[in-house]
């Protein structure tokens, strides 16, 4: 998704919706059923009178300690090679039992056996480091139990040591230093039993010079990928550079990637797709070079469905029906029955309603500082609209704005889980005029919001109208025969709208278009180029999933906190990142929002995650990530992302601090939790949940919901057809996109909406209090405890955890078996990671909520503060050694270990220890 070290090229978000609450996973381009049944927690309980008794004890032991942080810092050239190296989790070298494949189960496997695949991100120049930092960087992955690294945004023009040869004219050649860099950190990572994932197109800008019209460069580069879907020219282009990246041999002769078994996957194009393109009005903005290539494939597409114009026209059909009576009027500000304004808590804005020299009045919003906590900033509602089912209205205004931005209009009917997708309607500097008709789905009232208001600026809207009447288009004056047929356009204009049966053939359409470049790639890298690994094509948010799974695998994106640009895309000095931990929300979290993307029988990947930095509670990502990706019994989760420095001179300033919004790679707290996500999620220490809740999704259906719900960045989901998101904390979630179109009504969630037991008993996310919200993980082998837990015990079945104040009474600990487990009398041996704040030194908070440090985020060494407390095993403390573990992963001091009531506690955090976050235990055989 985005640059290196946080050098990102587009933006990612979670959004609400402005009249449901709903949660979308948004990113965009810098450049411009069963029944649900709860299971008990499979493990004996800690007796209640012995659980209230360690409460008191360890509250009398403890005391009051003020919080701290202490230089703590892993290596970013070392492996760990004592107790918590999980190197021995990879066979090695990767594809040693051939290629990656898919089972009829719709898994990953190699050789027969099912794996699971827990990676990293590397991203622009961290694609090309000079051997000895590659080897260095592949060890301590594989110590931290990553098996796969995606290789991603390798093609833009702004890496330092480009891969295309963009300094000789064009962008048609590779430059060979780039390549030999590339091809040795494959070969390092296959060393350590890492698999490689290569991506082909992600942020390559096409020149004139590549054989394109000029005006290719009047596109930013996202923009320009999309050609490929309908120009054969920019389609070979990118199939020559399949060829040249995937055939060409290593240095020395080396075997090229196509034939390396530890090639396990190719993606074809990085979060795009031309229906995701047309919602976001490019089709509409192309250069006419452009779009009237695609007009032609429109007017092919409609002779070959349609004889001639009159059978159109009686398939489209057409209303016009002429203006009545005024339903909503143009109003003022708060006139009791006109638009009335909603603003963000946070935000500062000045609204007000004046009338114009035409004696129109005009409603401005001068948005000047945003809400951190709000996801949008202003929008425009009128409720409580009394309509006619199947009357046709027109909603009307004109807009004017000191900044090219885009509205969104939706209707709100009552009943429904999700507004209806009316309108996107793009503004500028000047007056321009926008109307939408829309015929109306149900009787009673209805509510209009015109939203998407979240930059700082001016904002004008002027005559805001509802009105009985309209126009919905069909053919009108158009000819079949003469080609003359419109393209359906992405944005509202003055002009009318087109019927819903126009509409449904301009999505065919797209769809169609979409299928046919899918499969040419597919078929090119698998049959001409012979590649035997996986492939798949793009994430659901951006192509339909009945597309997506006709490949191999399908994908999906998202963060937590991603980071916000009120000034502007990418605004090093001003930007904000929400300081919230997901645990207090679970309703809106990332896991719903994956979940209800997954295709029934297709392996499901989420190939960019993070919870980003510096949010404070970031630490959390791997785990929530692998505990439900493994409960969903996903196949694989890659962080994003993980930087390397390129060259020897470049270390100094890259070693030991956290370098932006998405780096894993200086993050203790997160890194050191890969070592719990990896037993949870790739050894299967959380169990598959036991039922699913299966939506059908078949095509009519899903070209429904284009038509109606799906937007930019969001295309059809469980979700859109009425599922609710938190069922994947329970459940696991798939759409069957084999399905047929019968009605379908979606189960209700069981209530309560604020605790949610997986049916496995194995997960319990708990958030009926704020401020004591967190999610357990109970498992044989592995417990984790995640969310506001200081302060009080948490009982994981058998074990018991007591952390003593942190900073934001917020914590991360856990533990896990690496041999044995916690059940029986047997030896065994574990690693305990308990995390709380991570900052660099001199980081500067510029604002008090911890929401942004501008370009103050300070520097070496990483700062961590050392969670304190006890941790009470089930077995007899004679048993049970234990030491701190160092920034090496070595044995420090010993840890106490007092025998309580016969069972075993562990001190953790003791002053004599020193700042740290992990430890190592070990359990003598009774």
């Amino acid at each position: 998704m985005l640059g290196g070290n946080g050098s990102s090229r587009f933006s990612a978000r979670v959004i609400a919706s402005a009249t449901t609450g709903e949660r979308l996973c948004l990113l965009r381009p810098r450049a411009q059923h069963t029944q649900t049944v709860l299971w008990p927690v499979p493990h004996k309980p800690m007796p209640r009178s012995l659980l209230a008794a360690l409460a008191l004890s360890s509250a009398a032991a403890l005391g009051a300690s003020a919080s701290h942080l202490a230089p703590f810092v892993l290596p970013w050239n070392e492996a760990p090679s004592g107790p918590t190296s999980l190197s021995g989790w990879n066979p090695a070298p990767a594809g040693a039992k051939g290629p990656v494949s898919v089972d009829a189960q719709g898994h990953f496997v190699v050789g027969g056996e099912r794996i699971r695949f827990l990676g990293v991100n590397f991203t622009s120049g961290s694609n090309f480091p000079i051997p000895e930092h590659a080897d260095a960087v592949a060890a301590r992955l594989a110590s931290f139990g990553v098996n796969s690294a995606r290789l991603h945004h390798m093609d833009p023009s702004w890496n330092e040591l480009p891969l295309l040869d963009y300094p000789g004219g064009s962008s048609r050649k590779l430059n060979p230093e780039a390549f030999g860099r590339l091809y040795h950190l494959v070969q390092a990572l296959k060393a350590h039993g890492i698999y490689s994932d290569v991506n082909l197109l992600v942020s390559r800008s096409f020149t004139a010079q590549d054989g394109l019209p000029a005006e290719i460069e009047l596109l930013n580069w996202k923009d320009q990928h999309i050609l490929g879907f309908f120009l054969p020219e920019v389609l070979s282009l990118q199939l020559e550079y399949a060829r040249q990246l995937l055939t060409t041999e290593g240095p020395g002769g080396g075997a090229p990637l196509v034939r390396d078994p530890a090639v396990a996957f190719v993606e074809i194009l990085n979060e795009n797709g031309i229906v995701h393109k047309w919602y976001e009005g490019t089709l509409d903005e192309l250069p006419p070079v452009f779009r009237t290539p695609l007009q032609q494939r429109w007017i092919a597409w409609l002779r070959q469905r349609y004889k001639s114009t009159e059978a159109l026209r009686e398939a489209w059909g057409g209303r016009s029906v002429p203006a009545g009576a005024m339903v909503v009027a143009p109003g003022t500000i708060d006139n009791g029955g006109g638009w009335t304004p909603h603003v963000a808590a946070g935000a500062k804005a000045e609204i007000r309603s004046f009338p114009q020299g035409d004696g129109h009045t005009v409603i401005r919003v001068k948005l000047e500082s945003v809400d951190v906590n709000a996801w949008e900033q202003a929008r425009f509602g009128v409720r409580g609209v009394a309509v006619k089912e199947g009357q046709l209205y027109t909603l009307s205004f004109n807009a004017k704005a000191d900044r090219a931005g885009s509205y969104y209009l939706h209707l709100d009917v009552p009943g429904t889980s999700q507004p209806v997708r009316l309108a996107t309607m793009k503004t500028t500097g000047t007056w321009s005029r926008h109307e939408v008709s829309f015929v109306a789905p149900a009787g009673g009232t209805i509510g209009l919001t015109l939203g998407g208001i979240n930059t700082p600026g001016e904002y004008n809207l002027s005559d805001l109208t509802l009105r009985e009447g309209g126009e919905l288009r069909g053919v009108a004056n158009g000819s079949l025969e003469l080609g003359t047929i419109p393209a359906i356009p992405g944005l509202a204009r003055s002009g009318g709208t087109f019927t819903a049966e126009a509409q449904r053939d301009w999505f065919r359409f797209l769809y169609g278009l979409e299928e046919t470049y899918w499969k040419t790639m597919y078929s090119f890298v698998r049959d001409t180029l012979g590649f035997r690994g996986v492939i798949f094509g793009s994430i659901v948010s951006n192509s339909a999933a009945g597309i997506q799974s006709q490949l191999d695998s399908v994908d999906g994106h998202c963060y937590w906190t991603h980071p916000r640009f009120p000034a502007g895309d990418w605004d090093e000095e001003k930007w904000v990142v929400e300081p919230k931990s997901m645990v207090s929300d679970p309703s809106a979290s990332t896991i719903g929002l994956l979940a209800k993307q997954r295709v029934q029988g297709k392996p499901f990947t989420v190939t960019e995650y993070q919870h980003s930095s510096p949010n404070p509670f970031s630490a959390e990502a791997p785990l929530f990530a692998a505990a439900y990706g493994a409960l969903q019994d996903w196949d694989g989760i890659w962080m994003f992302e993980y930087g390397i420095p390129p060259a020897r001179e470049s270390v100094a300033g890259y070693a030991g601090k956290i370098q932006g919004f998405f780096d894993d790679s200086q993050d203790p707290a997160g890194l050191a939790n890969y070592l719990l996500a990896a037993a949870m999620f790739r050894r299967g220490d959380v169990s598959p949940a036991k039922a699913a809740v299966v939506v059908p999704m078949g095509k009519d259906r899903e070209i429904e919901l284009m038509r109606t719900k799906a937007r930019a960045w969001a295309m059809p989901d469980a979700a859109m057809a009425g599922l609710e998101s938190a069922w994947a904390l329970r459940q696991r979630v798939a759409m069957d996109v084999k399905a047929g179109n019968q009605p379908y009504a979606a189960p209700a969630l069981p209530a309560p909406a604020s605790l949610h037991v997986a049916d496995t008993g194995e997960l319990i996310w708990d958030a009926t209090q704020a401020d004591r919200a967190a999610l357990r993980v109970v498992t044989p082998r592995t417990r984790v405890a995640v969310g506001f837990i200081a302060g009080q015990p948490v009982e994981l079945g058998d074990v018991v955890l007591q952390i003593r104040d942190t900073s934001d009474n917020w914590a991360t600990a856990g533990l896990t078996m690496i041999e044995g487990d916690l059940s029986g009398k047997k030896a065994g041996r574990g690693l305990i990671v308990a995390t709380a704040r991570v900052e660099n030194t001199n980081q500067h908070w510029k604002t008090p909520q911890r929401a942004s440090l501008g370009k103050s985020w300070g520097d070496a060494p990483t700062l961590i503060e050392t969670v304190c407390g006890e941790l009470t095993l089930p077995v007899a403390a004679a048993r049970v050694t234990a030491y701190a573990l160092d920034e090496h992963g070595q044995r420090g001091k010993p840890v106490t270990v007092e025998n309580r009531d016969g069972r075993a506690v562990l001190h953790l955090g003791e002053e004599s220890a020193g700042a740290t976050l992990w430890y190592e235990f070990a359990i003598a055989a009774e």
